[in-house]
């Protein structure tokens, strides 16, 4: 069974889960995943993401996606933490709506959670043209 359940604790912020939803079934297509595919989306603060990213990578200050994969390296459960005013900041720099942002980071994390990397040029590169493609750009 393909899940995928979403969180807002940012208040004023409205989620676009239609488009969210649409982008998780083109991921879960593209992607052949295997029957179980359940994801948490949380849309947090940066306090909050603050706090996970110090916790899980060392680095004391907010960032704008996190993936969590509980299921050992293989596309079937974990997490995603997207902050809002993280992707604003990056929507306003690069010249996207927040919404086209946020279906980015949460693809990225996506992707993250099928085992993708982009720990150098060549995987970064592959990882962002996947995403494009599910994002149909």
């Amino acid at each position: 069974m393909k899940k995928l359940k979403i969180y807002n604790e940012i208040k004023g912020f409205r989620v676009p889960r239609a488009k969210l939803g649409q982008a998780f079934d083109r991921f879960v297509r593209t992607e052949k995943v295997g029957r179980k595919f359940d994801v948490r989306l949380v849309f947090v603060g940066e306090a909050a993401i603050a706090k996970l990213n110090k916790k899980w990578r060392d680095v004391d200050e907010p960032t704008d996606v996190l993936s969590f994969n509980y299921d050992g390296g293989k596309a079937g459960e974990g997490e995603i933490y997207i902050c809002v005013r993280v992707a604003e900041k990056n929507a306003r720099e690069d010249g996207r709506s927040v919404g086209e942002e946020v279906l980015f980071l949460f693809v990225h994390g996506l992707l993250h959670l099928g085992g993708h990397t982009h720990e150098n040029k060549r995987k970064y590169d592959e990882m962002m043209e996947r995403a494009r493609g599910i994002l149909g750009i």
